[in-house]
């Protein structure tokens, strides 16, 4: 599983009637006061317990359970911004297009919802943010598609990313198709 908006689960489980078996996060127990119910079930002779409030990390988390084990990714802040092209024809006709991508130290998407961009060539999508100063990219589920128009001969593309203080230069050529 995959979890971007909370740093704390519920998390269920069964075990055979008797003493508490340790839940572990990442090989540490987490503790016995956690468990917010048990419910038990005589005739199977097992007790279902839910552990609350089960912290977190950044980044994979194994939960270990007497012999079954999961991993949940809690996705962290985003560190890095792909540019990636999926359509640089200069043919006069068609879109420029480029995907955008924001990714956690892990390489998971982000819900960062815009970045900010500059580009030399003349951008086609719809500024997300018109009052933020510079051109913002709407992104749903840390993706977005950065449009710009129709190029008729060959250029060269450079789109800045602003992160934080600094901007990453992302540089492609346009080039017409062998036909």
């Amino acid at each position: 599983a995959v979890l971007r908006d909370r740093d704390r689960i519920s998390v269920v489980v069964e075990a055979p009637t008797g003493p508490v078996p340790p839940l572990l996060v990442n090989g540490v127990a987490v503790s016995s006061t956690s468990v917010g119910s048990t419910v038990t079930d005589e005739a199977r002779g097992v007790q279902r317990l839910t552990f609350v409030g089960v912290p977190l990390q950044a980044g994979p988390n194994t939960l270990s359970f007497l012999d079954s084990r999961v991993t949940v990714h809690l996705v962290g802040a985003t560190r890095t911004i792909q540019v990636i092209p999926t359509q640089l024809q200069a043919d006069g006709s068609t879109p420029l297009r480029l995907t955008v991508r924001a990714l956690d130290a892990f390489g998971v998407q982000t819900s960062l919802s815009s970045v900010t961009l500059r580009t030399n060539l003349e951008v086609r999508t719809p500024d997300a943010e018109p009052g933020e100063s510079g051109y913002q990219l709407r992104l749903t589920g840390g993706e977005g598609v950065l449009e710009l128009q129709p190029q008729a001969s060959p250029a060269t593309l450079t789109v800045d990313v602003l992160v934080g203080d600094a901007a990453e230069r992302h540089t492609f050529d346009v080039r017409p198709d062998a036909a």
